[in-house]
């Protein structure tokens, strides 16, 4: 690939994006303790589309509050959430690009205090110092 082939328009499915310029995703950690978008997190992925990014991946975010991993980081669990994320979502698009967003469950690995790790078994993660997790209920059959 050439350099001005990142230039090129292209697409990821249905969703064009302006360039191969795409920011993968890190941890943030700028959300509130509730996992809200604060204005520091939404003015740094306007700075990114602002600077040229055509993609944006967010940095995980937890999808349920047993999969919480650290302080800071974004929830997309409630419906609660949704204006905020849709707020940084618009001022992402105002500036050309356009932003996805990571999706994740700490499972075993969270580190966040509050959190009391849950996991398909009891086994404790010895990555991190998390306290062994709560099993995970088994799945009813259908």
């Amino acid at each position: 690939m050439t350099p001005l082939a990142l230039l090129t328009p292209s697409s990821i499915g249905s969703v064009e994006i302006r360039n191969l310029v795409i920011r993968s995703s890190t941890s943030e950690t700028m959300a509130d303790e509730d996992g809200f978008v604060t204005p520091r997190y939404r003015a740094l992925h306007q700075a990114l589309a602002r600077g040229g990014v055509g993609l944006i991946f967010t940095g995980h975010s937890y999808v349920h509050p047993s999969g919480k991993s650290i302080a800071g980081m974004t929830g997309v669990h409630d419906d609660d959430h949704i204006p905020l994320l849709h707020r940084l979502t618009d001022a992402v698009h105002a500036e050309g690009a356009k932003i996805f967003c990571q999706l994740q469950h700490a499972g075993s690995q969270s580190r966040a205090p509050e959190v009391v790790p849950i996991a398909p078994s009891v086994v404790p993660n010895r990555s991190s110092a998390a306290p062994p997790p709560r099993r995970l209920p088994p799945r009813s059959p259908r």
